[in-house]
């Protein structure tokens, strides 16, 4: 798949992926062997913005899984200090709504500009738990980085440790991924919705996770059912690209055939579960080119 789809774009594109801002890709099978893989500039852990929101509710399944978290858990119930009353809708917000992007919170929170300018700098929870709500929680689809930061800071707050901390111990290191670089607050909350750092083919290997339905290294991490629950198509989004749906922080095409976990500027991860195998790609950061790049997939994937 990898060869033919780099041949293909570049027969699109008179030889240049980069043009599109492609920088790197990789084809992983179940086994976590590297099928294919083609580089256009040296590797190295980047940051792969919202493709860390499919790291975060891996994170989920696994706390769900041992019993720390549950889908029916209320912000509320862990942060309940800091949150201002406006009209009841914040005590009836689940955790399920969070990983959803239907928390009903007005307007999107803690994109990446807004925290490059310092919003929420100091304290992530108190920022989210400060805000009006829109909607009553599960009404509405409404993406919002704040509402995967929430997700990621409940787990930290059941856990008694950090996201990255909790990662790493379960995932990253028995995976042989480095000790990462993770943005955080003031307060050292794990940023749940951006800001990790990886190299191309440790970003990829989430997707041989889900391919396996949560077992990794012969240690089952979250349940099936988890896996299967994060790929469907809890809310239909009707963007333009292969019309995704969306399930827990990953995205899904309306045929099933491949479930992406997308980050900003080309950082994505394709899981194609009938095929057995996991498609990532990492782009030149600041660049729009993954609206032309997903144009030439999609016409790719329409004829395999």
């Amino acid at each position: 798949m990898g060869q033919c789809l780099t041949e293909y774009m570049a027969d699109k594109t008179n030889g240049l992926p980069m043009d599109l801002g492609l920088e790197g890709i990789v084809v992983l099978d179940k086994d976590c062997s590297v099928l294919y893989e083609k580089r256009w500039v040296d590797d190295y852990p980047r940051d792969i913005y919202s493709n860390t929101k499919s790291f975060t509710s891996a994170a989920i399944g696994m706390a769900i899984h041992e019993g720390y978290l549950d889908l029916k858990d209320k912000p509320t119930d862990f942060f309940g200090d800091n949150h201002r009353t406006y009209d009841g809708s914040w005590e009836k917000m689940t955790l399920s709504d969070l990983l959803t992007m239907r928390s009903g919170i007005l307007g999107p929170q803690l994109m990446y500009f807004d925290r490059r300018a310092g919003i929420g700098a100091r304290d992530y929870v108190a920022h989210m738990m400060s805000q009006v709500m829109a909607f009553a929680p599960g009404e509405k689809y409404a993406y919002s980085t704040g509402d995967s930061i929430l997700a990621g800071c409940m787990l930290e707050k059941a856990c008694r440790t950090s996201l990255l901390s909790f990662l790493y111990d379960r995932y990253f290191e028995p995976m042989g991924i480095e000790y990462p670089i993770w943005e955080t607050d003031l307060c050292g909350h794990t940023c749940g919705g951006s800001g990790l750092c990886l190299r191309l083919v440790d970003m990829a290997k989430l997707g041989v996770l889900y391919l396996n339905k949560g077992v990794a290294g012969g240690r089952r991490l979250f349940s099936a059912s988890w896996a299967q629950e994060s790929f469907h198509a809890h809310v239909q989004t009707n963007n333009s690209f292969f019309s995704w749906t969306y399930g827990y922080y990953w995205k899904g095409s309306k045929d099933s055939r491949v479930v992406r976990a997308s980050g900003s500027f080309g950082q994505d991860t394709l899981v194609f579960p009938s095929l057995g195998l996991v498609l990532g790609m990492q782009c030149r950061p600041g660049t729009n080119a993954s609206h032309c790049m997903y144009g030439i997939i999609k016409d790719y994937l329409d004829n395999l």
